[in-house]
C-alpha cells in the first residue's frame, strides 16, 4: 500500500485505534481530491463493457489511482460494482448497464412461482464478480486494496425479485412469504460474503465496501432501500432482523441512513448492538449542510455510536465545534493538494 500511499502506516494505525474505540490524536478524515499535474487518462463509459470487461475495467481503474491523491486515512481502493443491489442478478434478474449505474428487471410474477430460492454459484453475474475480484487481487500487488462485497438488504432483494409493490403488500396481507424468503436469501446472502471475503484475505489485511473506510477485519455497511416505505413496525418485524444477523457476523458493521424518511428507524438501529456506528446521507432534495442535521448526529453519538458524515472543507471545523469529535468520520473533498493538505492540518489543529 506504500506503493501508493506513503504515510499509509500512520493511516493504518489510526484507523485500527478509532474502530478499537480508543482515542486518537484526531478525527479521522478520508481526503480525495484529483492530481492537477498530472494530465487526466481517458475512461472508457460504453456499457456493458466499463462494468463487465476486464480490461476495461481495469484501465478505468487506473486512470482513477494515477490521477487521485489520497489525504488522511483515505485509501486506493477497487470496489467491484455490479450495482447497489446485486444480490437480485446473482439470484436471476436481468441486470440493465447504463454509464451510472446498473439496475435490474423483476424476476418473478407470482409468489407462487417458486417455494425455495436457491443459489446457483455458476450465476453469471456472480461469477462475474469472483473473476474481476481476484484479477483486481492479483494485479493489485499492495498498490491498491480490493473489495467485492456490498450485496444489499434482503427486503431490497425481494423487493428486486418480485417487485417493490407486491412486497409491500405481502408484509402486510402474507407475512409468511415474506418471513420464508428473508430467511433463505438471509442465507445465502451470507455465504456469499464470506465466499467474496475468503478471496481477498489471502493478498490483503482487512476489508472495506462501498464507504471506502478500511477495516483492520471484515467490514459490512448495511442498508435498506424499502426501509422509507415502511413503518417501524414493518421495519422491525421484517429487517430489523436481518440486520442484527449480518451485524453480528462480522467485525465492523455499518449503516447506511439514507434520507429524512429513514429516521424513524433510527432508534432501533442503535439498538443494534454489533452496529459501530451510522453512515448519513440527506439524500436529493435535502439540506446537504452538516450543520442542519446536528440533532440528528446527537441522538446517533448518545447512544455510544461512530458517525461517518460527509462535509465540505469549510464546514468541518464548525461541525466539530458542535458535535463530538470521539467515533467521528469524515468524508470531505478538496480542489487541489494544497488545499487538502490545508484540510489535515486544520484537523491537526483542532485535534479531539
Amino acid at each position: 500500500m506504500q506503493k501508493m500511499k506513503s504515510d499509509w502506516p500512520e493511516a493504518r494505525q489510526r484507523l485500527i485505534d478509532w474502530w478499537a474505540g480508543k482515542r486518537t490524536d484526531r478525527v479521522v478524515a478520508l481526503v480525495t481530491t484529483p492530481i492537477v499535474n498530472i494530465p487526466p487518462k481517458s475512461r472508457c463509459d460504453t456499457v456493458p463493457d466499463m462494468y463487465t470487461d476486464a480490461e476495461t475495467v481495469f484501465s478505468n481503474l487506473d486512470a482513477t489511482l494515477s490521477t487521485t491523491y489520497y489525504g488522511g486515512e483515505a485509501a486506493p481502493m477497487h470496489w467491484v460494482y455490479l450495482g447497489t443491489v446485486p444480490l437480485g442478478g446473482y439470484l436471476g434478474c436481468p441486470l440493465h448497464f447504463t454509464p451510472s449505474t446498473v439496475w435490474q428487471d423483476q424476476l418473478y410474477r407470482s409468489w407462487d412461482e417458486v417455494t425455495e430460492i436457491t443459489f446457483d454459484p455458476a450465476n453469471r453475474w456472480y461469477r462475474l464478480l469472483g473473476n474481476l475480484t481476484r484479477q483486481s487481487l492479483l494485479r493489485a500487488q499492495g498498490r491498491y486494496f480490493v473489495s467485492g462485497q456490498g450485496f444489499g438488504c434482503v427486503s431490497d432483494v425481494i423487493a428486486n425479485l418480485w417487485g417493490t409493490e407486491a412486497t409491500l403488500l405481502a408484509m402486510v396481507e402474507t407475512p409468511e412469504i415474506i418471513d420464508r424468503f428473508t430467511r433463505q436469501i438471509t442465507e445465502i446472502s451470507l455465504a456469499c460474503y464470506d465466499e467474496i471475503h475468503a478471496l481477498a484475505a489471502p493478498y490483503q489485511e482487512g476489508s472495506f465496501d462501498w464507504l471506502y473506510l478500511w477495516a483492520p477485519g471484515r467490514m459490512w455497511t448495511l442498508q435498506s432501500d424499502l426501509c422509507c416505505m415502511i413503518s417501524p413496525a414493518l421495519f422491525e418485524r421484517f429487517v430489523l432482523p436481518e440486520l442484527r444477523r449480518e451485524a453480528e457476523h462480522v467485525d465492523h458493521a455499518f449503516y447506511h441512513l439514507d434520507g429524512p424518511g429513514a429516521i424513524r428507524h433510527l432508534d432501533m438501529l442503535l439498538s443494534i448492538e454489533a452496529l459501530d456506528g451510522i453512515q448519513w446521507v440527506p439524500g436529493a432534495g435535502n439540506s446537504q449542510d452538516p450543520l442542519d442535521w446536528l440533532q440528528l448526529f446527537h441522538r446517533i453519538q448518545a447512544a455510544g455510536k461512530k458517525l461517518y458524515i460527509f462535509t465540505p472543507p469549510d464546514r468541518i471545523r464548525p461541525l466539530l465545534d458542535r458535535i463530538g469529535r470521539e467515533g467521528v468520520c469524515l468524508y470531505t473533498w478538496a480542489a487541489d493538494r494544497t488545499e487538502a493538505n490545508a484540510v489535515l492540518k486544520t484537523l491537526d489543529e483542532i485535534g479531539m
